[in-house]
Parts: C-alpha cells; sequence; structure tokens
C-alpha cells in the first residue's frame, strides 16, 4: 500500500492505530484549549492526529492518525489516555468497545520525587514510552502517600508498570517487586520489559515526525483494572501536571 505522501505502507502496519471513536462529551477534553492537548499528542507521538466528526450526531468523534507505524501506536495510545482521564472525572458510563484502562496505586511520598524526576522528566519519558498518562495526587501526602493513576491501552498501563516499577528498584526493590507480583517473572520480566522499551524507541525516533494541524485523537475504552493488590499507576499523570 502506499501513501498519499507516496511513502510506502509499512508492512507491519495492520490499520489497528488508524483511528479511535472518541465519544462526544470527552472531544473539548481531548482537544485542549484552542487544541493545546492534540498538537501535545502530535509533538509527543510524532504522528498527526485529525479529528472526523462525520458521525458526531450518533454519539462519538473519530481521531485519525497519520504517520509511521511506532508514530500512530503511541499517539493511538496517547488519545485513549486522555479519554479514559475525561470519563473518570466526567463520571461518565464507559463503553465497552473502547480499549482502555485505570490502574492506582499508593506510593509513599519519600519516592515521588525519585518517579517523577527533575522537573518531571523522568515520568513524562515513561509516559511517552507507554503512550499513557500517568497521575499523581499528592492531596494525601500528609498521610504519607500519594495516589499515582495510570490511563491507556492495557499493553501501555502494563508497560507503563515495568517503567515505574525498574525506576523504583533502583532505591526500594522491595515496593517496586510488589507492584509487578503479577507479572509472570516479576520484578526481572518487568525490567527486561523496560529495556525492550527503551530500545523500540530508539528505532522509532529515527523517523521523522509526520506534523500538520492538529487534530483530535480518538480514546478508545475505559476499564477499571485497579486492583492488583499493589500500587496503581494511574496518578503518575498528576506528577506531571504539578510540575
Amino acid at each position: 500500500a502506499i501513501y498519499s505522501s507516496g511513502a510506502a505502507r509499512d508492512p507491519t502496519d495492520d490499520g489497528r492505530w488508524d483511528s479511535v471513536r472518541i465519544p462526544n462529551p470527552c472531544v473539548g477534553w481531548l482537544k485542549g484549549r484552542q487544541g493545546a492537548m492534540v498538537r501535545d499528542i502530535e509533538g509527543r507521538s510524532g504522528c498527526q492526529v485529525d479529528i472526523d466528526q462525520t458521525h458526531k450526531d450518533l454519539g462519538y468523534n473519530t481521531a485519525r492518525m497519520r504517520g509511521g507505524t511506532a508514530q500512530k501506536r503511541t499517539a493511538h495510545g496517547l488519545v485513549i489516555a486522555e479519554v479514559m482521564k475525561a470519563l473518570e472525572q466526567s463520571g461518565g458510563s464507559t463503553d465497552p468497545n473502547l480499549p482502555g484502562i485505570k490502574v492506582e496505586f499508593q506510593l509513599d511520598t519519600q519516592y515521588v520525587g525519585w518517579v517523577k524526576g527533575p522537573r518531571g522528566k523522568v515520568v513524562q519519558d515513561i509516559q511517552v514510552k507507554s503512550a499513557t498518562r500517568i497521575d499523581v495526587d499528592q492531596n494525601s501526602r500528609n498521610m504519607g502517600f500519594a495516589t499515582v493513576k495510570i490511563f491507556g491501552t492495557p499493553e501501555g498501563v502494563r508497560l507503563a508498570r515495568a517503567l515505574v516499577a525498574t525506576e523504583l528498584a533502583k532505591i526500594t526493590p522491595e515496593l517496586a517487586t510488589q507492584l509487578v507480583a503479577d507479572f509472570p517473572g516479576g520484578l526481572e520480566a518487568a525490567q527486561q520489559e523496560s529495556r525492550s522499551a527503551g530500545h523500540a524507541n530508539a528505532c522509532a525516533s529515527a523517523y521523522p515526525p509526520v506534523f500538520s494541524q492538529p487534530a483530535l485523537p480518538s480514546m478508545h475504552a475505559q476499564s477499571n483494572a485497579g486492583a492488583f493488590g499493589q500500587p496503581d499507576l494511574s496518578g503518575l499523570a498528576a506528577l506531571t501536571n504539578m510540575l
């Protein structure tokens, strides 16, 4: 297949990252003020995101991604993450067809700065590698912990957990092990996934970003999958917000 730009289509691209349905109530959140949210997603993914309003009367818009496979996959995940966040904030019902989840866990306040990194660089890097949104709610800091929430696709949230656990293992191996206790292979397997993600990210960066005018990503799904018996990663995005 050939893109309209004339570039050959990646043979591994089966089209699964090309679009996402966005419930109408989430479109405003996804666009952000003057399209800022969409531009941010485009900037972080290197993918062009356009919002198709053809089916608006049916209750949804469609976010369409244009770019390389890796770029589209990242944008697809980031859009879903933001839709999940919007659904949580609005208290709206979840479309079972939306491929999104939220995981959350508690993190001792003494480790928040470590996960966040200088100027939020660590958590921002994790969000891009995993195509998720991570919020960290520190309203309970006087109780000695923060609540971390991770929004995204099941695959993205799993990777984000692995990346967070890998960072935490440098200072608190016990907590890191608990965070990924459900992973076959435990912490060692999570660290291997993190290394693989870093390699894939480096390869993807070799492709030039495909930009155009900002478009609105569509987010599929939301499902609360937060009971792992250990801290949830949902709140790391808050970290970024509090920078």
